[in-house]
């Protein structure tokens, strides 16, 4: 990802549960093939063993979640309430 002078200043999330990530810090390895050889650009199940590698899985860039909790939670979930209050003055009138 963005990396100056050691430090990184982006995120970047890896597609496989329980990843290793490589020393890019572009790609990761699943967790059975915790190796990265960044010189092949594959994922191995020991340091120098090829036999049931495979190529290595891209990162994706990180985007920003909000959460529920907070502010803005809170407005959502205000909003969800009045909603469901109007709904119970119009089923008893």
């Amino acid at each position: 990802m963005r990396e100056f002078f050691g430090y990184c200043f982006s995120w970047a999330c890896c597609p496989l549960v329980e990843a290793t990530c490589c020393a890019d810090h572009e790609h990761c390895c699943p967790s059975a093939l915790p190796v990265c050889d960044t010189i092949a650009g594959r994922c191995l199940p020991d340091k120098g063993v090829w036999e049931g590698s495979q190529p290595w899985a891209a990162k994706f860039p990180a985007t920003r979640a909000w959460a529920r909790s907070g502010v803005a939670g809170a407005v959502l979930g205000a909003a969800a309430d009045a909603g469901a209050d109007a709904g119970a003055v119009r089923a008893e009138a």
